[in-house]
């Protein structure tokens, strides 16, 4: 079972530089993605792959066009579930994976695989030499999975959420048992219990 450790990472230029590389990288990549979408791009990745692996490195290079990979691929899943008539109620367009911009700017985020960053203590060491302190608590224990870093425009901090593979689910309530009060009482129609 999958959970989300989210923590705050502190800011510094060399993770502005990453960040803003691996959107550049991210957004190359969609736009090849569209231009080519019938075939003829194996070529052009791996040009796009040593473009920037030696500026956000090769793990990470690797993360990225692999994040692009699953969005195509969900997006080409729903397509066929839309020509099939399948697609689920709730979704209504089904429209291409979108470019990492918001409002014109580029949207910021680093993707770290699992075995190359690391987290001691109180702080995240990341490839490149990055060691940067965060806050928050890691709630989940176990297996680490993908990292992803994302700027918060609204709060203007950095959120970190790490994947955590953990053993077994955790218990609800300990060993009591659970109670729900719905806060709901039915009037019986009787003429005695009529609301007033």
């Amino acid at each position: 079972m999958e959970r989300t450790n989210t923590f705050i990472v502190e800011g510094c230029p060399a993770l502005w530089r990453l960040a803003d590389n691996c959107a550049r990288l991210y957004n190359e990549v969609n736009f090849e993605r569209r231009t080519y979408a019938t075939g003829g791009l194996t070529g052009i990745l791996s040009t796009l792959y040593e473009k920037y692996a030696p500026l956000i490195g090769s793990a990470a290079a690797q993360q990225i066009i692999n994040k692009n990979n699953e969005a195509w691929k969900s997006f080409l899943t729903l397509k066929r579930l839309e020509t099939e008539g399948k697609l689920p109620q709730h979704i209504t367009k089904v429209s291409m994976p979108r470019y990492w911009k918001k409002n014109g700017r580029k949207e910021l985020r680093i993707i770290v695989r699992c075995d190359c960053y690391r987290i001691d203590g109180k702080y995240l060491h990341l490839p490149k030499g990055l060691r940067l302190k965060y806050k928050g608590v890691l709630k989940w224990r176990g297996r680490q999975g993908r990292l992803e870093i994302i700027y918060d425009e609204v709060d203007k901090v950095w959120r970190g959420f790490m994947a955590v593979k953990v053993e077994k689910p955790p218990k609800r309530g300990g060993g009591k048992p659970l109670y729900i009060d719905l806060g709901a009482f039915i009037y019986p129609s009787t003429p005695e219990f009529t609301r007033k």
